[in-house]
């Protein structure tokens, strides 16, 4: 997208330029171990640029061929049309009867992660290697076939394994060094479960497997080919549907102007060009009655039916306070990317900076790293 947005802008009408500025992007990406590949500027002299493979997604769609009647033209087209592969999340609205039916699917996807993890936890420290999702996959097709655990039969075989999926990304990102080691799932936590396929939209109803007909609230059109959905339970017992959608979009007009921003505490960012966000400070103006309904969660007995009221009572607070800030953020970003074509944002260690049990909280608050 930065490529995109910062080559027509600032290549000159000289060929030798752009060969220059490609050879200066594969020394700075390190990755020229790549085969070369060769982007054709004009219909008339092709040059052979050495770029990284992972970078001809980016540009085999932003350069073009010139027709013949601009034979004498210098500086590349560019390709206005982009594929969006965006999420659209939709409220659902569940009788008990499919409730129940969820908690079928979110139960057997919880009992298969938790299970197999276990399991590439004692694999690896007997011998010292990681097993594969692939060996995980087959054992459970064998699990399944045991009368003691042929119940997992009730979930749709295709979320169990996208719950094995999901392990295996989880320690992808350990070995690379983007995540720590996978927790157990609990069933007091966010559920959810992942559908590739075999569901399907038919007006206000979405078709999902071993679950049936649910009724979904459309508050925007489904553009584009579906490619999976994913269902989820927040803590406060609402449920939703995200769908992946993909379909070509026409880029918007790049706009000159570039600004900087830099991120803080008594106001949510100050642009280069002086201007000033104030922080709405969420969590502060929802603090006493988060405290309120905290003292009385502590006070109730564990296990008790008044205790699961008041605990739900704290986690709509804060579904309250994190929907707000989502809310915030998405406003300010919108009118930032329609005001400016370039944007320049510091890197700030927010992990690092939590450590600092004095501003822990406004930071998690202000909400950086979501920004």
């Amino acid at each position: 997208h930065r490529a995109r947005s910062f080559l027509p802008r600032c290549i000159d009408r000289h060929l030798a330029v752009y060969q220059h500025l490609a050879d200066g992007i594969a020394r700075m990406s390190r990755l020229c171990c790549h085969p070369p590949l060769a982007f054709p500027f004009h219909q008339h002299q092709a040059t052979d640029l050495v770029l990284p493979v992972h970078i001809q997604h980016l540009l085999a769609s932003a350069f073009v061929d010139y027709p013949d009647d601009s034979a004498g033209a210098d500086v590349a087209q560019f390709s206005r049309i982009a594929s969006c592969l965006p999420w659209l999340t939709f409220r659902l609205s569940l009788p008990q009867v499919q409730q129940q039916a969820l908690a079928v699917q979110f139960g057997h996807s919880r009992f298969v992660y938790n299970l197999y993890l276990a399991v590439r936890r004692d694999y690896y420290a007997a011998t010292g290697n990681s097993s594969s999702y692939n060996r995980c996959a087959n054992d459970l097709t064998q699990l399944k076939k045991e009368p003691e655990h042929s119940w997992l039969k009730e979930a749709d075989s295709q979320v169990l394994q996208q719950s094995l999926k999901d392990l295996d990304a989880a320690y992808g990102r350990l070995f690379k060094g983007l995540g720590g080691y996978p927790k157990f799932k609990s069933r007091h936590q966010k559920q959810s479960i992942r559908y590739p396929q075999r569901f399907k939209l038919n007006g206000h109803t979405i078709y999902l497997p071993k679950v049936g007909w649910v009724k979904i609230v459309l508050h925007r059109d489904i553009r584009g080919k579906m490619k999976s959905c994913t269902v989820s339970k927040t803590k406060t017992g609402k449920y939703f549907v995200s769908i992946l959608c993909q379909w070509e979009d026409e880029q918007p007009d790049s706009l000159a102007e570039s600004v900087g921003i830099d991120l803080g505490i008594s106001h949510f960012a100050i642009l280069s060009n002086g201007e000033k966000i104030d922080n709405p400070g969420h969590l502060k103006r929802s603090e006493r009655r988060l405290k309120i309904r905290q003292r009385r969660l502590s006070r109730k007995q564990k296990g008790s039916h008044k205790r699961r009221k008041a605990r739900h009572c704290v986690a709509v607070t804060h579904e309250r306070i994190a929907n707000q800030r989502r809310d915030f953020q998405h406003k300010v970003s919108r009118e930032l990317t329609g005001r400016f074509g370039y944007i320049a944002l510091e890197s700030l260690n927010v992990s690092g900076m939590l450590q600092n049990h004095k501003l822990a909280q406004a930071i998690s608050d202000v909400g950086w790293s979501q920004f």
